[in-house]
């Protein structure tokens, strides 16, 4: 009976099936287990002691790659964010650059300009869009300038400190520009160049402040080597003179009048000094103006008689009493007499007038002196000035004087102007304000 069913079609087919489900489900095995190793190798070593069996795996796998692309939008959120933020800096610092009072171009590695802000349109005369994405050669002019830019031209590389080069621009006559180039480099390789800042200033106040200085130097050194040199000169003529009375006399009046002419200039020097530099407190006292006035010109009065000078004063029978420090203005009006006395003409004429409104008490002294040409009345008050006249170059001085005058009278809030003719006078005019006097007395 089994052999009969071992013959049977039917049985045979059902045992085939049941050989070939059996060899299925071991291939399906085997790739099961063969799936567990690649998936285990996938996970992170923390989670692999939990992969038991397939359904576990899987499960840690889907939370890993879960895990994984979380982290990579959290990633890619912070690099949108950080390129947010890089991009407001960018923003912020290009903003103050446009606004920065001097002229700023900015070349990368190759030498091409990657930046400039407007300013530099005012200093170079180029709009700064016709200077972004070119090399110094296709937008600067100036021979000076270019030498210098050129240099680095397509290898910024090679410089290492900061070049200032100072010029005038062609279409802008007493401006004095300065360009300094300067390395761009990494913060944590300060030794690597990757680029070139570029800084155009306006120095004109600074040039002239400079030559202004040299001009003081030079000027204080020939003022004061000239009356050496004159006492020197006497000084050795006394010692040869022997016993003669009349050359010792000529002599030591000459030392005197050098000497004095040296004690004036230092204390001038030393006055003006102190009142550029802030170091003068003023003295403010309550005075009558009319006697005060008087008394000054008596005294510079005494000095002219001895030049056969003739004097006037032409005064209101009262004049208001004004706050001012005596010490100073007494200097001032000291300065304009002397001036008055020094460029007049043999039996010439100082007067003195004053007059008086609601606002103001007003005094001239004028000369019938050498008078100043209309070019030097722009600069008599500035320091060290003299006219090339030969009227002014033969006679002593050292051009602070009115300098001086005009400094002190400024403090009180007043005005100092010169009225004149050449060859025929001059008239210096004061004007003090007596409503600012009367507020700061009450103040």
């Amino acid at each position: 009976m089994i052999q009969d069913q071992l013959t049977n079609p039917i049985v045979i087919l059902f045992a085939i099936l049941a050989l070939a489900c059996f060899t299925a489900c071991c291939w399906q095995y085997r790739q099961l287990v063969k799936a567990k190793k690649v998936i285990t190798s996938l996970l992170p070593a923390e989670q692999k002691d939990k992969a038991g069996n397939i359904s576990q795996t899987l499960n840690l796998l889907v939370s890993h790659v879960r895990q994984k692309i979380q982290d990579s939008k959290n990633l890619r959120q912070d690099a949108v964010a950080e390129n947010k933020s890089i991009s407001y800096h960018h923003k912020k610092l290009r903003a103050v650059l446009e606004v920065f009072p001097e002229g700023i171009v900015i070349l990368d590695q190759a030498g091409m300009a990657t930046f400039a802000n407007k300013k530099i349109e005012s200093m170079m005369g180029i709009a700064n869009g016709d200077v972004i994405g070119k090399q110094p050669h296709d937008w600067c002019t100036n021979e000076k300038v270019l030498s210098l830019l050129v240099r680095y031209e397509g290898n910024v590389t090679r410089l290492r400190r900061s070049e200032t080069v100072e010029f005038s621009p062609d279409d802008r006559e007493g401006k004095t520009l300065a360009v300094t180039m300067s390395p761009i480099s990494l913060p944590s390789k300060p030794e690597v160049t990757i680029g070139i800042l570029i800084l155009f200033r306006d120095v004109t106040a600074e040039s002239m402040a400079k030559r202004s200085r040299d001009d003081f130097v030079a000027h204080v050194s020939h003022e004061l080597k000239s009356p050496l040199n004159v006492i020197k000169m006497h000084s050795e003529l006394l010692l040869d003179v022997g016993d003669d009375p009349q050359h010792r006399i000529s002599s030591l009046n000459v030392i005197n009048d050098e000497v004095d002419r040296v004690s004036n200039l230092i204390t001038d020097l030393l006055n003006i000094t102190r009142l550029e530099v802030g170091n003068v407190s003023i003295s403010r006292k309550r005075i009558r103006f009319r006697d005060f006035i008087t008394d000054v010109f008596e005294k510079m009065k005494r000095t002219g008689e001895e030049n056969n000078i003739q004097f006037s004063l032409n005064l209101p029978q009262s004049l208001s009493h004004l706050s001012i420090d005596k010490d100073l203005f007494r200097i001032a009006l000291n300065n304009i007499l002397s001036n008055a006395i020094k460029y007049n003409k043999p039996g010439g004429m100082v007067t003195m007038e004053a007059e008086e409104n609601n606002e103001s008490i007003i005094l001239r002294i004028s000369d019938t002196g050498v008078g100043i040409l209309p070019k030097d009345q722009k600069k008599i008050f500035e320091k060290f000035y003299r006219s090339d006249d030969d009227d002014v170059i033969s006679r002593n001085g050292h051009g602070l004087g009115l300098s001086l005058a005009n400094e002190i009278i400024s403090l009180h809030s007043g005005h100092l102007t010169v009225e004149s003719e050449k060859g025929k006078g001059t008239t210096f005019i004061l004007e003090l304000g007596k409503t600012s006097t009367l507020l700061k007395e009450a103040v």
